[in-house]
């Protein structure tokens, strides 16, 4: 796991909260969306458009080592998220249960940065 992982799942559930109406669990994405931005997301949606993958259609991005990868295999990779985890988030229909689910995520991310942050300082 990277802090840029950590970073990217952080800033993922920040733009989630901030905007709701962009948040729609049914669509890896929605381009008809009626909203400021035009696009709506599911959770791993929004991690590979803030990621800024390019998207081949609306179920396949170009992950940044050049492959092919469908949605969430793609958005699991760049948030160091477990498979069993991503199916949970990823596939769960209801948006709040889906951003409840992402949020125990990013704070076991976050945990496992303080955690390694203390034993490297403890060797400073």
């Amino acid at each position: 796991m990277t802090l840029s992982a950590f970073v990217l799942s952080a800033d993922t559930l920040r733009y989630l909260q901030e905007h709701p109406d962009r948040h729609d669990q049914t669509w890896w994405i929605d381009t008809d969306a009626d909203n400021a931005c035009g696009t709506t997301h599911c959770i791993a949606g929004t991690i590979c458009h803030l990621a800024g993958l390019p998207w081949t259609g609306t179920a396949h991005v170009i992950s940044p080592d050049g492959i092919r990868r469908s949605v969430p295999h793609a958005a699991a990779r760049l948030v160091s998220m477990e498979w069993r985890m991503a199916i949970a988030v990823f596939y769960e229909p209801d948006e709040e249960r889906a951003l409840e689910l992402f949020t125990q995520h990013v704070a076991a991310l976050g945990k496992t940065h303080v955690h390694a942050l203390a034993r490297t300082l403890e060797t400073v």
